[in-house]
Protein backbone atom coordinates (compact mmCIF):
# COMPACT_ATOMS: atom_id res chain seq x y z
CA UNK A 1 0.00 0.00 0.00
CA UNK A 2 1.02 3.65 -0.97
CA UNK A 3 0.98 5.77 1.73
CA UNK A 4 2.04 9.67 2.17
CA UNK A 5 4.50 10.47 5.40
CA UNK A 6 2.84 13.44 7.05
CA UNK A 7 5.99 13.13 9.89
CA UNK A 8 9.70 11.98 9.65
CA UNK A 9 9.90 7.70 10.41
CA UNK A 10 13.18 6.62 11.05
CA UNK A 11 13.58 4.10 8.50
CA UNK A 12 10.90 4.68 6.69
CA UNK A 13 10.96 8.11 5.43
CA UNK A 14 10.63 11.98 5.70
CA UNK A 15 7.60 14.14 5.77
CA UNK A 16 6.05 14.30 1.85
CA UNK A 17 7.45 10.85 0.97
CA UNK A 18 5.57 8.50 -0.68
CA UNK A 19 6.56 5.07 0.55
CA UNK A 20 5.12 1.30 -0.50
CA UNK A 21 4.53 -0.22 3.01
CA UNK A 22 2.92 -3.66 3.89
CA UNK A 23 -1.07 -3.21 4.25
CA UNK A 24 -1.09 -4.20 7.99
CA UNK A 25 1.56 -1.55 9.29
CA UNK A 26 -0.66 0.99 7.18
CA UNK A 27 -3.80 0.60 8.72
CA UNK A 28 -3.12 -0.90 11.86
CA UNK A 29 0.33 1.56 12.74
CA UNK A 30 0.76 4.97 10.50
CA UNK A 31 -2.51 6.17 9.58
CA UNK A 32 -4.78 5.62 13.11
CA UNK A 33 -1.24 7.17 14.44
CA UNK A 34 -2.08 9.95 12.14
CA UNK A 35 1.83 9.52 11.00
CA UNK A 36 0.49 8.88 7.49
CA UNK A 37 -2.58 8.63 5.23
CA UNK A 38 -3.51 6.42 1.97
CA UNK A 39 -1.53 7.77 -0.61
CA UNK A 40 -4.58 8.88 -3.38
CA UNK A 41 -3.90 10.81 -7.06
CA UNK A 42 -4.52 14.00 -5.56
CA UNK A 43 -2.30 14.12 -2.46
CA UNK A 44 1.02 12.31 -4.89
CA UNK A 45 0.16 15.49 -6.68
CA UNK A 46 0.29 17.56 -3.89
CA UNK A 47 3.40 16.26 -2.31
CA UNK A 48 5.08 16.19 -5.25
CA UNK A 49 4.35 20.12 -5.37
CA UNK A 50 5.20 20.65 -1.74
CA UNK A 51 8.66 18.62 -2.15
CA UNK A 52 9.60 20.55 -5.15
CA UNK A 53 8.73 23.92 -3.29
CA UNK A 54 11.01 22.75 -0.43
CA UNK A 55 13.50 21.60 -2.56
CA UNK A 56 14.13 25.20 -4.37
CA UNK A 57 13.84 26.62 -0.53
CA UNK A 58 16.66 24.32 0.70
CA UNK A 59 18.40 25.61 -2.48
CA UNK A 60 17.73 29.13 -1.81
CA UNK A 61 19.04 28.38 1.95
CA UNK A 62 22.34 26.53 0.77
CA UNK A 63 23.41 29.29 -1.53
CA UNK A 64 22.81 31.99 0.80
CA UNK A 65 25.21 29.88 3.17
CA UNK A 66 27.67 29.13 0.96
CA UNK A 67 27.73 32.78 0.09
CA UNK A 68 27.92 33.69 3.83
CA UNK A 69 31.00 30.57 4.34
CA UNK A 70 33.33 32.65 1.18
CA UNK A 71 32.37 36.13 3.04
CA UNK A 72 33.23 34.92 6.12
CA UNK A 73 36.09 32.60 5.69
CA UNK A 74 39.87 33.12 6.59
CA UNK A 75 38.37 36.85 8.45
CA UNK A 76 39.83 38.27 11.16
CA UNK A 77 37.63 39.21 13.55
CA UNK A 78 38.00 41.73 16.71
CA UNK A 79 36.94 40.91 20.12
CA UNK A 80 37.59 43.74 22.48
CA UNK A 81 38.30 42.07 26.76
CA UNK A 82 39.01 43.76 29.83
CA UNK A 83 42.24 41.68 30.88
CA UNK A 84 45.29 41.88 33.24
CA UNK A 85 48.40 40.34 31.34
CA UNK A 86 47.91 38.13 29.02
CA UNK A 87 44.44 36.38 30.93
CA UNK A 88 41.12 37.69 30.06
CA UNK A 89 39.05 38.22 33.29
CA UNK A 90 36.06 36.55 31.99
CA UNK A 91 35.55 34.49 28.52
CA UNK A 92 34.84 34.63 24.65
CA UNK A 93 32.10 32.03 24.20
CA UNK A 94 29.94 31.70 20.79
CA UNK A 95 28.13 34.20 21.66
CA UNK A 96 30.05 37.15 21.23
CA UNK A 97 31.90 35.52 18.34
CA UNK A 98 28.55 35.46 16.71
CA UNK A 99 28.04 39.09 17.36
CA UNK A 100 31.30 40.37 16.09
CA UNK A 101 30.37 38.44 13.06
CA UNK A 102 27.41 40.10 12.98
CA UNK A 103 29.47 43.26 13.61
CA UNK A 104 32.08 42.93 10.83
CA UNK A 105 30.13 41.38 8.41
CA UNK A 106 26.06 42.67 9.21
CA UNK A 107 25.41 38.49 8.99
CA UNK A 108 23.53 37.35 11.47
CA UNK A 109 24.87 33.49 12.80
CA UNK A 110 23.31 31.27 15.26
CA UNK A 111 25.57 31.14 18.65
CA UNK A 112 24.75 27.39 18.16
CA UNK A 113 26.85 27.30 14.95
CA UNK A 114 30.29 28.75 16.47
CA UNK A 115 32.26 25.71 17.46
CA UNK A 116 34.40 26.17 20.24
CA UNK A 117 35.73 23.69 22.10
CA UNK A 118 36.31 26.01 24.97
CA UNK A 119 35.95 29.64 26.03
CA UNK A 120 38.23 31.92 25.01
CA UNK A 121 40.37 33.04 27.89
CA UNK A 122 43.29 34.36 26.77
CA UNK A 123 44.43 37.60 23.90
CA UNK A 124 45.71 36.98 21.26
CA UNK A 125 44.24 34.91 18.23
CA UNK A 126 42.76 32.17 17.92
CA UNK A 127 40.76 29.65 14.70
CA UNK A 128 37.33 29.89 15.39
CA UNK A 129 34.96 27.11 13.25
CA UNK A 130 31.76 28.02 12.22
CA UNK A 131 29.55 25.33 11.56
CA UNK A 132 26.79 26.76 9.06
CA UNK A 133 25.07 23.12 8.58
CA UNK A 134 24.28 20.57 5.86
CA UNK A 135 28.42 19.82 6.30
CA UNK A 136 28.85 23.64 5.64
CA UNK A 137 32.10 24.41 7.38
CA UNK A 138 34.54 27.43 7.21
CA UNK A 139 37.25 29.15 9.93
CA UNK A 140 37.60 32.33 11.08
CA UNK A 141 40.35 33.76 12.96
CA UNK A 142 39.61 35.83 16.31
CA UNK A 143 41.58 38.49 17.71
CA UNK A 144 40.84 39.11 21.07
CA UNK A 145 42.40 42.54 22.57
CA UNK A 146 42.86 44.19 25.76
CA UNK A 147 40.38 47.53 26.61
Amino acid sequence: MKVLLKEDIKKLGRKGDIVEVADGYAMSALIPSGKGEVASTSTVTLSKKQKAAKDIEEKKMRESRERLARKIKGGIIEITSKAEGETLFGSVGPSEVARAIKDAYNEVIEDREVELPHHIKTLGEHAVMINLGKGLHTEVVVHVIAS
